[in-house]
C-alpha cells in the first residue's frame, strides 16, 4: 500500500468517524438540591453562610435563639429532680405495704391505695423522661448543618424571622453537592431512542471537556425529550445553572 492509499485510508476513517459524532446545544443544572429548613418553630438568631459560598460536610449554616429550647430543658430536668426521689419513696412503701399485706396486717384496700399512688408517680417520671428527649431533639434540631461538601445556591431566611408551623418550609437554606452537574438538550422521539441510561459521552462548558454519562431521559412538552448527563468536576474549576454547554456523543 503506498503513502497516497494511507493517507485515503486516514481520511475515510475521520469522515465516518464525523458522520456518526453527535453533538447538542444544551444548558447546566444543578444535581439533586438539597434543601434545608428547621423542623422546629423559634426565631432566627443567625445565617451564617450567603448564596454561591462552598461549605464542607458539617459546617454550620444558620441556627435558632436557643435560650427558649435550653429554659424548657432546664424545667423537664427541674421536674425529674422534684419527681424522683418522691417515686423512690414511693416504692419502698409500696414494697413494705406489700409485705404486711402477706401478713394480713394491711388491708388490700389500703394496699392498692398506696400502689395508685406509685403507678401515678412512675407515670409522671416516664412522661418527664420523654419530655426531656423531646426538648433535646429539639435543642439539637435548633440549628443548620451542611450534610454533604456542596455549594449554597440559595438563602431564603434572615436573623429575626419567625419560623412558624406555617411558614417553616418556605424560611430554607438550599445548596448542592460540590463538584458536581448536570446537562441537559432536548431531542424528539425517534432522536431520544438513540440513547440509553449510562451511556458514556462528553461535556463541552467554556472549551473544556469532561467525560459523562447519562443519567435519564424524560418526556417533555410538544413531543420532546429532556436527556440529562450527569459529570465531575475539578476543584479547579465553577459553573452554575444555566450556563451554555455542548454535549458530545
Amino acid at each position: 500500500m503506498n503513502k497516497y492509499s494511507i493517507i485515503l485510508l486516514i481520511m475515510s476513517f475521520m469522515i465516518a468517524g464525523n458522520v456518526t459524532a453527535r453533538d447538542y446545544d444544551g444548558f447546566l443544572l444543578w444535581p439533586d438540591k438539597q434543601v434545608l429548613a428547621f423542623p422546629v418553630t423559634g426565631v432566627v438568631d443567625q445565617v451564617l453562610v450567603q448564596a454561591g459560598q462552598k461549605v464542607k460536610k458539617g459546617s454550620k449554616l444558620a441556627h435558632l435563639d436557643k435560650q427558649p429550647f435550653s429554659i424548657r430543658i432546664k424545667q423537664v430536668k427541674a421536674r425529674l429532680s422534684r419527681i424522683k426521689p418522691l417515686l423512690f419513696d414511693s416504692q419502698r412503701d409500696f414494697d413494705q405495704a406489700q409485705e404486711l399485706f402477706e401478713r394480713t396486717v394491711l388491708s388490700e384496700v389500703e394496699l392498692r391505695k398506696i400502689e395508685s399512688v406509685l403507678k401515678g408517680l412512675k407515670a409522671d417520671h416516664d412522661s418527664a423522661q420523654a419530655e426531656l428527649a423531646l426538648a433535646n431533639w429539639q435543642y439539637a434540631r435548633a440549628q443548620l448543618e451542611a450534610p454533604v461538601d456542596g455549594r449554597i445556591t440559595d438563602v431564603l431566611m434572615h436573623a429575626g424571622d419567625i419560623v412558624s408551623d406555617e411558614n417553616m418550609s418556605r424560611l430554607m437554606i438550599v445548596m448542592v453537592v460540590d463538584n458536581l452537574m448536570q446537562a441537559a438538550f432536548m431531542v424528539n422521539a425517534d432522536a431520544a431512542g438513540m440513547y440509553h441510561i449510562g451511556q458514556d459521552a462528553r461535556i463541552e462548558v467554556a472549551s473544556e471537556r469532561y467525560p459523562a454519562i447519562v443519567k435519564s431521559i424524560v418526556s417533555a412538552e410538544h413531543q420532546q425529550y429532556q436527556v440529562r448527563l450527569e459529570f465531575q468536576l475539578p476543584d479547579s474549576h465553577s459553573y452554575v445553572a444555566g450556563q451554555k454547554a455542548r454535549v458530545i456523543f
